[in-house]
């Protein structure tokens, strides 16, 4: 009973000052928590984060050389053509509290693990996964990643890593004019000519403040976020832009049983979607999340960035996210002490799932991550990062190299199906037509059977909106998109 006294006190002291002062919410509350011995001490019990270990030997990919002359245009693009490379988002891109042990580590941010944009190459000697990490692969050279635990300001290690804590959809102009600034004046590249990978990742705050708010409406979301790209059209060429979606914050939901500290994190942080009032508040929270789903992709369909210099493609792998969970509770290990930001183990994740929607054609990307997802890598028949445009497979039958490579796979295909058919012609009339019943057969079972689970996944889909957005609550395997978004 004390400790629940204490825990409301301390909390109702942090909201009067936070309204008051307009402060950091991580700085106000781990000023907070850490001056009180037993919220302390209850956040290093229950929410104590452990790095994930991951073999950097897992890499497998072949490495597939830079295009014989630069290419000119951003949809024949390969991985090794990279030279640049840059972020702009809030606390997730900057880092906060990936190797916090305790509530107090949620003031540093580890920009040089941070999964969109960081540069750090080992921690304790093991190998960091980051998207920038992995296209140093491609090409050692890559500039422009963030390093160590570097804020925003510190131009050196933060380089074209702009991403600020508690930034919102308000501040991404501002960050935009930042990083073009900062790539205009670089002698560290060729402005003109090196071809550069922008990723954008911000909406989780405003999402967060949208019950309360109506700045942060999908409609006012989406104008900044065009404001800013635009401005990245206007100034930069030769650039391939990564528009994620927005973290999906109902997930929070989920946290409700993990234990009083999360739950005391998650107001001060979300608690929009962490603890709606109502069933009707709960309810306009999805639509809201759906809103800004929709309104990211709306932009990017509506043709507006197609240019021969100039993409932007939507990876939508937050959009079925959930947390991980251990025997029916949420995998803490994913989390940082404050039950809000990702762990190494939540970063290192979160990169390969970028990774991989990025070699995923449009309208086949997964749309979530999972424990255990495998790196995807280019072929030699499908070389280049995915753009609208080369997602289409008549692409690669006017395209040299690829062309080239699909004529040798067609000819192998063929070869084997040759050698089938021969064997197909000593095989008795009867048998053939034996096969071709049962096969008939087949195909009637299955198009019945599709039916029925149809129509069950049609209720299923119907009696609850939540569960629209929320479809893999297992995490066992991937969901892909195979249509434009609905809705």
């Amino acid at each position: 009973m004390n400790r629940l006294l204490c825990v409301l006190l301390v909390l109702a002291a942090f909201v009067t000052i936070y309204e008051a002062k307009k402060l950091s919410w991580q700085e106000e509350f781990v000023e907070k928590v850490k001056n009180n011995k037993t919220l302390s001490a209850a956040f290093v019990q229950e929410a104590r984060s452990k790095p994930k270990v991951y073999d950097g030997n897992a890499f497998t990919c072949d490495i597939l050389p830079p295009s014989d002359d630069v290419p000119t245009s951003v949809h024949r693009l390969r991985p090794s053509d990279i030279k640049v490379i840059g972020v702009l988002g809030d606390s997730l891109s900057a880092g906060t509290g990936i190797l916090a042990r305790t509530i107090l580590g949620d003031l540093t941010s580890w920009r040089g693990l941070a999964f969109t944009g960081g540069g750090d190459e080992t921690v304790d000697n093991v190998a960091v996964v980051t998207l920038p990490n992995i296209f140093k692969k491609y090409n050692p050279n890559l500039y422009g990643y963030g390093l160590g635990t570097s804020k925003v300001d510190n131009v050196a290690m933060s380089r074209f890593s702009v991403a600020n804590p508690g930034d919102t959809s308000a501040d991404i102009v501002g960050q935009a004019e930042l990083i073009v600034q900062r790539m205009k004046i670089s002698d560290k590249i060729d402005f003109n000519n090196d071809w550069k990978v922008i990723t954008i990742f911000i909406g989780g705050n405003d999402l967060c403040r949208v019950c309360r708010n109506k700045n942060y409406l999908p409609e006012n979301y989406i104008s900044k976020v065009k404001d800013a790209i635009d401005y990245i059209h206007a100034n930069v060429p030769r650039v391939f832009i990564n528009l994620l979606e927005p973290v999906n914050v109902t997930m929070l939901y989920n946290f409700k049983f993990t234990g009083l500290m999360c739950g005391i994190a998650h107001i001060v942080a979300c608690n929009c979607a962490a603890n709606p009032w109502t069933k009707a508040a709960a309810q306009r929270m999805v639509e809201r999340v759906e809103g800004y789903v929709h309104e990211v992709n709306a932009l990017v369909d509506s043709g507006r960035y197609e240019k021969d210099d100039f993409t932007v493609v939507v990876q939508p792998f937050f959009r079925y996210t959930l947390p991980p969970h251990t025997n029916n509770e949420v995998d803490m290990s994913y989390f940082a002490p404050d039950c809000f930001h990702f762990s190494l183990k939540g970063q290192t994740d979160a990169a390969l799932a970028l990774w991989n929607n990025m070699v995923e054609p449009v309208g086949k990307k997964r749309l979530n991550w999972y424990e255990g997802e495998k790196l995807e890598c280019p072929t030699k028949s499908r070389p280049y990062l995915y753009t609208k445009k080369n997602s289409v497979a008549s692409f690669y039958e006017n395209d040299d190299f690829s062309a080239k490579n699909l004529a040798e796979n067609r000819l192998l295909a063929k070869s084997a199906g040759s050698n089938d058919q021969k064997k197909a012609v000593t095989s008795s009339g009867g048998g053939v037509l034996l096969m071709v019943a049962l096969a008939s057969v087949a195909v009637l079972a299955l198009v019945i059977l599709g039916s029925v689970l149809y129509k069950r996944h049609q209720n299923k889909v119907n009696c609850s909106s939540r569960q629209r957005l929320l479809p893999n609550p297992d995490r066992s395997g991937d969901v892909r998109y195979n249509g434009n978004f609905q809705h």
